[in-house]
C-alpha cells in the first residue's frame, strides 16, 4: 500500500532552513598583496645563495675564510628575513553583508580566526582621508563600538572597496551614514 503526498505537504522544518546558509549580498575577501610568487620566491633564494657561495669559494681561495662566513651569514639572514616577512602576510579579512548583519572574520597566521557580527542598521563608515595619499583607513561605527576594516587595501582600493560596501548596503535597506575625515597633509610643501 504507497500513499502520495502532495508537494504542499513536504515543507522544510525550521532545523533544515536554519542549516541552508543565507546568502551574502556582498562578500570580499582582503589578502595582503604578495608581489613574489612561490616559485619567484624559491628563485630568489636559489640565486641568492649561489652567488653566497661563489663569493665564499673565492673568498676562501684567497684566504680570508671569514669574510666568506660573513657571506653567508647574511644569506642565511636574508632567507629568514624573507620568509618572516611572507609568514606575517598569509591573513585575511572576509567582510560580508548577509540578511541584516555585517560580519568581519579575521584569520592571521598565528592564532585562531576572529569573527564580529555588527548589526547593519545604524552603521556609519568614517573615511580618515589624506590630501596626499586618499582614503589611510575605514572605520565601521556602532554606537559605542569601532573597527578599522580594509587595512590591507591601498587608498585607491580602500575608496573603492567603501563605494561598493556602501552600495551593497543601500541596495540591501541599510544605507550608511559616511564621514570623511580629512587629516591634514603628511607631506609638507
Amino acid at each position: 500500500m504507497s500513499s502520495l503526498v502532495s508537494a504542499a505537504e513536504i515543507r522544510p522544518s525550521d532545523a533544515d532552513r536554519a542549516s541552508v546558509p543565507e546568502i551574502a549580498a556582498f562578500d570580499a575577501v582582503i589578502t595582503p598583496h604578495r608581489s613574489l610568487s612561490e616559485r619567484g620566491l624559491v628563485i630568489l633564494l636559489a640565486v641568492v645563495a649561489l652567488v653566497s657561495c661563489a663569493i665564499q669559494i673565492a673568498f676562501v681561495a684567497l684566504g680570508a675564510w671569514m669574510a666568506g662566513a660573513f657571506v653567508l651569514f647574511d644569506a642565511v639572514f636574508l632567507a629568514f628575513a624573507v620568509s618572516a616577512c611572507r609568514a606575517d602576510m598569509a591573513r585575511s579579512e572576509r567582510i560580508a553583508l548577509r540578511g541584516a548583519t555585517v560580519t568581519i572574520e579575521r584569520q592571521g597566521h598565528r592564532g585562531p580566526a576572529s569573527r564580529t557580527a555588527w548589526p547593519a542598521w545604524g552603521l556609519s563608515i568614517e573615511c580618515r582621508d589624506d590630501p596626499d595619499y586618499g582614503c589611510r583607513s575605514l572605520v565601521l561605527h556602532h554606537r559605542d563600538r569601532r573597527d578599522e576594516i580594509a587595512r590591507d587595501l591601498s587608498p585607491a582600493e580602500r575608496r573603492d572597496f567603501l563605494a561598493a560596501f556602501a552600495a551593497a548596503l543601500s541596495v540591501a535597506g541599510f544605507p550608511p551614514r559616511i564621514t570623511t575625515v580629512t587629516a591634514p597633509a603628511l607631506l609638507v610643501r
